[in-house]
Parts: C-alpha cells; sequence; structure tokens
C-alpha cells in the first residue's frame, strides 16, 4: 500500500512539474492542436492560461485574436490584436488583415481604412482580401468610384480572393441588379459554401428582392454558424412576424430581448 501511495505522489509531482515546465512554444503547439480538432473554446482556455505566464508573447497573442475573431467576438479580438502589432508580429500582414477583419465586423470602416493598409510587400492573397475589405466600406460609404478601383486591385493580386469576390457582389447589388448580384454571391458559396459573410450578405440581398422564404432560410444558415448574430435573428423575426408566424418570431424575439 505504502509502494502505491508512493508512485501517485510522484506521478504527481511529475505531472505537476511537466505542467509548470510548458513554456509558451508548448502551449501554442497545444492550442494549435485544439483548434485544428474544431475545439476553438479549448484553444482559447489554453493560450489564456499561457499567457498568465508568458503575457509578452506575440504568437499566443495573435493566436488568441484570431480565434476570438473567428468565434464572432471581434470586441475581444481588436486589444488582443493590437498587444501582438505592439510585440512584433506583424512579418507577412496575416495579422494586418485580422485587424481590417475585427474592424468591419466593428462596423468601424473608417478605422480599418486609416490603418490598415494593403502593403505591397504582403503576399498577394493577403493583400488582396485586404483591399477587398477596405473597398466593402468604399462602397458603403458610397465611393463607387474608389470601390470600383479597388476592386480591380484585389483581383489583379488574387482573382480568388474572398473578399474581393464579396466586394464585386456589393457593387453589382448597389445597381439593384439583384438577380446577377444573387448569382454572384451562389458562385462564392459554391467555393466557399460555410462563409459566414457570404451567407450574412445573401440573406440581405434575398430580403431586399423580395424573396421572403429564402431570405429567411439564409436567415436560419447564418443563425447556425453563429447563433448570437443579432443582424439575423432580428431579421428573421421580422420576416416571420409579416408571414403571420407569430410563435416562432416570439421565439426569435425572446433571443433577441436575453442578450
Amino acid at each position: 500500500m505504502q509502494s502505491m501511495v508512493r508512485v501517485l505522489v510522484v506521478a504527481g509531482l511529475l505531472w505537476g512539474m511537466a505542467g509548470c515546465a510548458r513554456g509558451p512554444e508548448a502551449t501554442l503547439a497545444r492550442a494549435q492542436a485544439f483548434a485544428a480538432e474544431g475545439k476553438p473554446q479549448s484553444a482559447i482556455l489554453e493560450l489564456k492560461s499561457g499567457l498568465q505566464k508568458a503575457p509578452d508573447d506575440g504568437a499566443m497573442r495573435f493566436m488568441l485574436g484570431r480565434l476570438y475573431r473567428e468565434t464572432f467576438n471581434p470586441a475581444a479580438a481588436e486589444p488582443e490584436l493590437l498587444r501582438a502589432q505592439k510585440l512584433g508580429i506583424n512579418t507577412d500582414g496575416s495579422l494586418a488583415l485580422e485587424l481590417a477583419r475585427v474592424y468591419r465586423a466593428q462596423g468601424e470602416g473608417e478605422k480599418l481604412l486609416a490603418q490598415v493598409a494593403a502593403k505591397d510587400t504582403y503576399p498577394a492573397p493577403i493583400r488582396a482580401d485586404i483591399l477587398g475589405l477596405r473597398g466593402r466600406v468604399e462602397q458603403a460609404q458610397g465611393q463607387s468610384d474608389a470601390a470600383v478601383a479597388t476592386l480591380k486591385l484585389a483581383l489583379a493580386a488574387d482573382p480568388n480572393s474572398v473578399e474581393a469576390a464579396l466586394l464585386g457582389v456589393q457593387i453589382i447589388a448597389s445597381k439593384r441588379d439583384f438577380v446577377a448580384a444573387l448569382a454572384a454571391i451562389d458562385q462564392q458559396l459554391d467555393k466557399t459554401p460555410e462563409n459566414f459573410d457570404a451567407w450574412a450578405y445573401k440573406a440581405t440581398l434575398l430580403q431586399a428582392a423580395g424573396r421572403t422564404d429564402d431570405a429567411i432560410a439564409a436567415d436560419t444558415k447564418v443563425l447556425k454558424l453563429n447563433p448570437g448574430d443579432f443582424a439575423a435573428r432580428l431579421s428573421r423575426a421580422q420576416l416571420l412576424a409579416g408571414q403571420g408566424k407569430l410563435d416562432a418570431a416570439a421565439q426569435d424575439t425572446a433571443q433577441l430581448t436575453q442578450r
């Protein structure tokens, strides 16, 4: 019995020592493994734990910010990304692209245009996506000529850029050609069927085109990707109410009031 107790004590000590010895690189690798397994919350917890011991580790800050953005928490992502930027993590433009996505998700278009540039030194796919995001802000602000010029630059950098494709759809939709815009968004969704922004924009286009049932279906897909999306929840509630489906609308409304 005493020998068994000794084994358990030694094992516990070794486990504790292993935990203490885990450095930033091991923590980052473990977080990356969680993320690869589709467990972003576990990855976030791992990184937060690691940053308590190494608060100035830029790589962990960057990954934490990216995971916050990917799990639809841009407000939490921004300070982590800015901290990583101050720590020197911005070599290939990936961090700039994350910041651009965060600013757009928060409706901070002016900050995106002022603080995130599509540098020529960035790899073409990253440059194209940043240009696409900048162009989407320009189009939303009524700067149509600037948006068209930005789209040309983005497509020249990378014809397969998702952000450039969404900018192209936005430009088409601004001309009230919903048939062409929906065809373009469907073409993109064929390539990236789980793209949240594409589904959110499709839902908006379908509603504008008066296709209520399809708009409800698109809102439902958006909410499957992000159950906390306020705009999709409100849109679906209003559309359901307009169809007289008051019980279903009330369920969405109840979700809104719980926020």
